[in-house]
Order: structure tokens, then C-alpha cells, then sequence
């Protein structure tokens, strides 16, 4: 699909290209009238091409917001969870100070 789509391109240019020597050959259009189309349109294609960069912090923009609605989520369905049975996360919790307690201790065991 690319290859036909640079093919269609380049015809597009050797036919604009054709045409401008025909009009320069005929003295019907000079040199810097063909001079600032190109720049014209060079300018138009790099406002409408976004820049990689650009592609990039939209992406990763997106990827943030929809990161913090993730966790906005979740973090309201945690909480929503503790306050129905709040005793399983004191459970929780009481175990992994145990088990940090008992790591941390065995480190400073003489």
C-alpha cells in the first residue's frame, strides 16, 4: 500500500513538474512566482505533519490520563472494599509487619 501510495506521489510531481516547465518555457509564470508556491506549499504540509514529538507526548498524554483514571478506579474500590470488611486489611497489614519485622530483625541478630 505505501509503495502505491509514493508511486501516486511521484507521478503528482513529475506532472506538477512538467506543467511549471511548460509555463516557465511558455514565459507565462517566472522563476520566484514557482519559488514561493514550493515554499507555500512546503510551509502548509509542515503545519498539517505533526512532528514526531508531537505524535509522541500526545501518546504519551493519553497513556497518562488513562493511567490516573486506572488508578482513580481502583484506588476508589480499595477503598470502598475496606470500608465493607476492614478487618481483612488490618489482617493484611498486621502480616507484612510481621514478616518485615522478622526480615528486619534477622539483619541486626548478632
Amino acid at each position: 500500500m505505501e509503495v502505491a501510495t509514493n508511486f501516486k506521489h511521484r507521478q503528482n510531481a513529475e506532472s506538477i513538474n512538467q506543467a511549471l516547465n511548460l509555463l516557465l518555457h511558455e514565459d507565462l509564470i517566472s522563476v520566484d512566482e514557482i519559488k514561493n508556491i514550493a515554499a507555500k506549499d512546503h510551509m502548509k504540509g509542515k503545519q498539517t505533519t505533526p512532528s514526531v514529538a508531537e505524535r509522541f507526548n500526545r501518546v504519551v498524554s493519553g497513556i497518562q490520563k488513562s493511567s490516573l483514571e486506572t488508578l482513580n478506579r481502583t484506588t476508589e474500590k480499595i477503598d470502598q472494599s475496606a470500608h465493607e470488611s476492614p478487618w481483612i486489611y488490618v489482617g493484611i497489614a498486621s502480616a507484612l509487619s510481621g514478616v518485615a519485622g522478622y526480615f528486619i530483625g534477622q539483619r541486626f541478630k548478632r
